[in-house]
Formats: structure tokens, C-alpha cells, sequence
């Protein structure tokens, strides 16, 4: 597992890629073959260029070329299992000059259904709307840094039938959230005019690329754009800071494990994309394997180690305390997956020992030993 050449020097863009690519094969194979739904996956591409490819002809590094590949090959592995569904592409590009690679790209493609539009993506909210009444929609949102009218969009997204993935560019948004000069710019991002004075509340330890997501979670549940947020962190490969998060919007509980599942592969690459890296820049003899040193700081530091095992265990006891009510497996589940990053997996293990402890309590059927959908979960007092 590694990232392609054409991500050289900005590899963080390729493990980007990387991770939207696994989630989309995952999620549509998921939609596509739940009983009862429509035989549609929708994909937007809010701001789709390309810009930044190493690839000029045939943008193979690009996000959307990335998403035709993956949702072809869903369309033509369920086509052999004798299942018809139909995939639309819709892509929006601003700049004029990009706009016209994005249509040349449009017009050479062939067998599917892939309509560019330009302008502003917010320009186009209705009319894509309008075009995605049917079926399961997939969004897309890539700004090059924080220019969204985030307010529109969230509505546009509380009206699908669907998820989203936002990458909120970590890194200019730490630099510049203090800036003056951009605190207009700022309160459309966060759809709050007052999200300076919100900001200036919060522990002065936090970075500001902390802060800032915490006010954008919360407008965007206020909108109504996703029940769960949950992300992940994409760290620049070769300097030691964040650089960006992808913050996955889903009113479902299973998108919540489909995310964390990735999110644990995409763990995987990025360590070993930063070893070697290192390793290139320095190499020194080592007593043991790189891959075997990765390993050991996934199970250190990845989703479901003992400390974000712990950290969950907190949060189940919250969640429950929260509601003040018992809570079906998969809620609750989804609730502490959205802060913690572990998977259902983890979450049935913790409930059997905190069962065992006496802090929950819930019933199983017959000789079922863990909890799981359906099972309700309850908060033991005293």
C-alpha cells in the first residue's frame, strides 16, 4: 500500500483521494443493494477543477476522475450480479480557465451520465437538486480553503437523500482564524456572525483549526445538514502538522462505521507514507521492519487502541447520561463513533465489560454473548 507518484510532494492530497475512493466503493455497494432502494447513486463535486494534477490529460489524480473509476466499477460489478443501477455525475467548477479542462474532460467521457455546470457551486444548489429527486446523493465539498456559503449549502444538504464529505482545510484555517481582514469571510464559512466572540470562549490552549470545527459542527447540525459528523485527520507527510480534516456528514448510523473502517485502512497508508519519507530523507539501519514499526503504532494510536477504547468507555456512560434514557446498540453506537474513533466491533466489546462491571445493563437473546442491532442499552444507576 502506497501513494502513487503523481502525489509526489503533496501526498497528502493522494491519501485525500485514497480515502474518498475507499468510502465511496464501500457506501455505494451498501446503498445500492439495501433492500427497497432506488437503483440511483448521485455524486456531486462541488468544486470539482482540476487544479493540482500532475496528470494533465486525462486528470487520473484528480477527485472526480477518481470517483467515475470507483462508481463504474460498482455499476459494472452489480451489472454481472444481474443488478441495474444507474450512476450521475455532477460537477461544478468556478474558475473559467479550470472550467473549460472540466467540460473538455466531460465531453471525452462515454457510458455514463455526467453533466458540468460553472459557476459557484452555490449558484447551482436548485438545479441540482432538482436533477437528484431520485436515488441516493453523494456530496463532495473541496474548497481550496474556507470560501463556502456554508448556510445554502447545509440547507441544499438537509434536503438530500444522502452523505457528504467536507474537507475543512485544517491548516490556512489554523493560520488565519485570528486575521482581522477575514472574519467576514469566516462568518459565512461558519454560517454565524458571531463566531468570533464563540471563539474567543473556548480554552486558549486549543488550536484554532479545533475551535473552528467544533462552531462548524455545530451550525451544521443546527441545519439539519447530518445527525453525525465524525473525521479524520490528514497530517502533512513531510512537516509535522495537521493539514487537513475530512468531516463525513451521514443521518445514518452505519455511514458512522463505514467512515471509521476506512478511516483505519487510510491510518495505515498515511504511517507508512510518513516512514517512508523519513526514512528517505534519513536513512538509518533499523533492528526491525518498517511495516512491523507502523504496525506497532496503529495498535498504539489508530482506531479502536486501548486509549481511544478507553475514551469511548467515557463516552458510552455520557451518551447515556445525556439522553436519559436507554439507547438501541447502533445509536448509541453511531453517537460515540462520532467522537471516538473506534468501530462497532470495539463498541460490543466495551458494552460486554462495562456490562460486566455493572455500569450498563442490556438482554440477549439465547446464547448471545455481545450486543447488536436492536439490543437496547441502558445506564445503571448508583
Amino acid at each position: 500500500m502506497q501513494i502513487d507518484e503523481a502525489y509526489l510532494n503533496r501526498e497528502h492530497s493522494g491519501i485525500k483521494h485514497w480515502f474518498l475512493s475507499r468510502y465511496l466503493e464501500e457506501a455505494s455497494y451498501k446503498v445500492l443493494l439495501a433492500p427497497g432502494m432506488d437503483p440511483v447513486f448521485n455524486y456531486i463535486d462541488g468544486f470539482a477543477g482540476p487544479w493540482d494534477v500532475s496528470d494533465e490529460l486525462n486528470y487520473t489524480d484528480s477527485s472526480f476522475d477518481l470517483s467515475v473509476r470507483v462508481l463504474k466499477r460498482t455499476q459494472d460489478a452489480l451489472a454481472k450480479m444481474g443488478r441495474s443501477v444507474r450512476i450521475r455525475f455532477f460537477l461544478c467548477e468556478k474558475d473559467p480557465v479550470t472550467f473549460k479542462k472540466l467540460e473538455g474532460y466531460a465531453a471525452r467521457q462515454s457510458g455514463i451520465e455526467l453533466k458540468v455546470f460553472e459557476g459557484a457551486f452555490e449558484d447551482h444548489l436548485s438545479r441540482i437538486a432538482q436533477a437528484c429527486k431520485t436515488g441516493f446523493t453523494f456530496t463532495f465539498i473541496d474548497p481550496k480553503g474556507w470560501s463556502l456559503h456554508t448556510e445554502e449549502i447545509a440547507r441544499f444538504l438537509a434536503a438530500q437523500k444522502g452523505d457528504f464529505i467536507l474537507n475543512f482545510m485544517a491548516n490556512p484555517i489554523n493560520r488565519h482564524a485570528g486575521y482581522d481582514p477575514v472574519e467576514a469571510s469566516f462568518g459565512r464559512f461558519l454560517a454565524d456572525p458571531d463566531w468570533k466572540s464563540k471563539m474567543g470562549e473556548m480554552a486558549a490552549d486549543q488550536p484554532n483549526h479545533e475551535k473552528v470545527m467544533r462552531l462548524l459542527k455545530a451550525r451544521l447540525k443546527a441545519l439539519q445538514a447530518a445527525k453525525y459528523l465524525p473525521d479524520f485527520t490528514i497530517l502533512n507527510s513531510r512537516k509535522e502538522r495537521v493539514q487537513m480534516r475530512l468531516v463525513l456528514g451521514t443521518n445514518h448510523p452505519q455511514g458512522v462505521e463505514v467512515f471509521r473502517s476506512v478511516q483505519r485502512k487510510v491510518e495505515q497508508l498515511q504511517l507508512s507514507t510518513r516512514t517512508a519519507i523519513a526514512a528517505g530523507s534519513d536513512p538509518q539501519p533499523t533492528f526491525f521492519p518498517s511495516a512491523y514499526l507502523d504496525e506497532i503504532e496503529l495498535k498504539r494510536t489508530g482506531v479502536g487502541c486501548p486509549a481511544h477504547v478507553r475514551q469511548a468507555a467515557r463516552r458510552i456512560a455520557e451518551v447515556l447520561e445525556e439522553v436519559g434514557r436507554p439507547l438501541s446498540f447502533e445509536l448509541l453506537a453511531a453517537k460515540v463513533m462520532e467522537d471516538v474513533p473506534v468501530r462497532q466491533t470495539n463498541m460490543k466489546d466495551i458494552l460486554v465489560d462495562l456490562r460486566k462491571g455493572g455500569m450498563v445493563a442490556f438482554d440477549l437473546p439465547g446464547t448471545r454473548r455481545k450486543p447488536d442491532t436492536g439490543d437496547l442499552i441502558s445506564l445503571k444507576q448508583g
